[in-house]
């Protein structure tokens, strides 16, 4: 019974490192900063929609820009635009005067023709040079393999009916 209380507390011990290391990435990724400033629009009948942005961070980086529709009046909606050029994309650097165009005569979606169409523009800087995730995960792999070590190990009992590398007696021949 003490073997089966150190089994399930070890067990359990294993998990909950596990989920610890397979946490920490997410936790560290949530510092959201605001990078993406004075967003204007500039429609063009229903062909052209012009969005210009300033975005500011370190010139020496490069950012990856997103752009998102929403409507003001329904939160659930959310629209990404396909047909854009510009500078939308990975490996944006910063500064003034940002331009993205989306060219709206293949994707035309009903949100624009209402004055609730909110236009979202956020930029992602690069990763940071901290822990990296292979490493959590590496950390992770190697928590749990101690303790389904330690739980293998531990409930492997040797048999009172053999001693030292005997092996056991065939059964006798039926009569």
């Amino acid at each position: 019974m003490n073997s089966q209380f150190l089994q399930s507390k070890t067990l359990r011990l294993a998990v909950l490192a596990a989920f610890c290391c397979f946490s920490l990435p997410a936790l560290a990724g949530d510092d959201e900063d605001t990078y993406v400033t004075n967003v204007r629009v500039v429609r063009q009948a229903k062909i052209n929609v012009f969005i210009e942005y300033d975005l500011e961070g370190s010139t020496d980086d490069l950012y990856t820009v997103t752009l998102t529709i929403r409507s003001k009046v329904d939160s659930a909606y959310s629209y990404t635009p396909i047909n854009v050029i510009g500078d939308i994309g990975a490996n944006i650097r910063p500064g003034k005067n940002k331009r993205i165009s989306w060219r709206t005569s293949d994707e035309y979606p009903a949100v624009l023709t209402t004055p609730n169409a909110e236009f979202i523009v956020k930029a992602v800087p690069p990763p940071t040079q901290g822990a990296s995730t292979e490493l959590f995960i590496a950390g992770g792999a190697a928590v749990v393999g101690v303790a389904l070590a330690i739980v293998l190990l531990s409930s492997n009992k040797a048999d009172p009916t053999q001693t030292g590398n005997e092996f056991p007696q065939p059964p006798g021949r039926p009569r």
